[in-house]
């Protein structure tokens, strides 16, 4: 097009996936860099989407009537979730997702409902309203007051998820289940296997240390959450000669050691505000509380919209150097931990998260 003064202007829109509104889509998105979604209607109908995901914001828009400054909706802070209605005309519309302020990145779902499927989730939301006020395992609370209280943020790190118990003797029996990457906040127990879940109210309920990866807990000294796991102090804190603060001392020992996994990560890039192409960029990892009963494979992998990872080749070590360059400077990096349980079971890949680099203009280096 063309403006009052006879300059061109146009718009340069990155398509990540298109879509029907039979379909479905999910990915990770970033928070200053919008995923475009093109979703083609044949019809004109009502259109429901249900987008899920924390702090996740997003906008819907005519792909012929677009505008800088579109209404954007952002997922409800409690379910993680919102549904967005419209009476849709034959054509092509632009869904633009994008993570919230308060969050680096967010992985989000986004589902397509017939109008039978929209009612039947309007009158469950109706339902699960009157029960939130009895449901236990909620957090009302931040991540720094959860962390000031004791507690940990984990997900289950096994792809069959954890099983929730009501007391960890041997011959518990599983009255829940939390799927494979769930978040819950966690905090220690007397018994070295066991962890309990925290919940507001009601009776307490317990999941398994071995199921659990530590994805921020409150740095050692400090009151700063971090998403690593930090060394502690064993035995060598001094007790006093009193045989009730002795015990006491032991326990607070106790206390800083976790059976948990968990994983560092680091790059050499982090903290420099400009990198000259050509440089050498070193990508570190490193394994906490796994074992050598642990059988697992890494693979450093890379992306260019957050959506969709590729194995690097020559990238199955802990450590992993790549030559900085135009081809690569924007490129997102995780590393994946494939962990085989038993010989019975299929291995499962962990995408294990970390912290954002930006080391200079336009310049980011990221560990997902």
């Amino acid at each position: 097009t063309e403006n009052p003064e006879g300059a061109a202007t146009s718009v340069e829109i990155i398509i990540a996936k298109s879509l029907t509104p039979e379909e479905s889509w999910n990915g990770t998105v970033r928070n200053k860099k919008s995923t475009i979604l093109k979703l083609d209607v044949a019809q004109a109908g009502m259109i429901h989407m249900l987008v899920e995901g924390k702090d996740v914001c997003y906008s819907v828009q005519k792909s012929d009537r677009i505008t800088e400054e579109a209404e954007e909706t952002l997922t409800d802070n409690e379910t993680n979730r919102s549904i967005t209605s419209w009476s849709a005309e034959a054509g092509s519309y632009l869904i633009s997702v994008h993570a919230g302020e308060n969050s680096m990145m967010a992985r989000v779902t986004i589902t397509f409902l017939s109008d039978s499927e929209f009612n039947e989730l309007e009158d469950d939301a109706s339902e699960d309203l009157a029960e939130n006020t009895e449901e236990n395992i909620t957090n009302p609370l931040s991540d720094e007051e959860m962390i000031a209280l004791g507690y940990y943020k984990a997900q289950t790190v096994k792809q069959n998820g954890a099983d929730i118990y009501t007391t960890f003797t041997e011959d518990a029996e599983p009255i829940s289940h939390l799927d494979h990457g769930q978040e819950i906040w966690v905090k220690q127990t007397q018994d070295k296997v066991w962890a309990e879940i925290y919940y507001n109210e009601g009776t307490a309920s317990f999941v398994k240390w071995d199921d659990l990866l530590i994805v921020l807990q409150q740095e050692k000294d400090s009151g700063d959450a971090v998403d690593t796991k930090e060394d502690h102090p064993t035995d060598e804190e001094s007790k006093t000669d009193e045989t009730e603060s002795a015990i006491e001392d032991d326990q607070n020992v106790e206390e800083k050691t976790l059976p948990a996994r968990s994983i560092k990560t680091s790059t050499t890039a982090y903290g420099k505000e400009y990198i000259a192409f050509g440089t050498e960029i070193t990508l570190e990892a490193e394994l906490e509380n796994f074992t050598d009963a642990d059988i697992f494979t890494v693979q450093w992998q890379y992306s260019k919209d957050g959506v969709e990872y590729l194995d690097a080749q020559n990238a199955d070590t802990l450590s992993y150097t790549y030559v900085y360059s135009l081809e690569n400077y924007n490129y997102l990096w995780r590393i994946a931990v494939t962990i085989e349980e038993s010989p019975s079971v299929d291995n499962t890949t962990e995408d294990i998260p970390a912290e954002d680099h930006t080391v200079g203009d336009n310049t980011t280096v990221n560990n997902e």
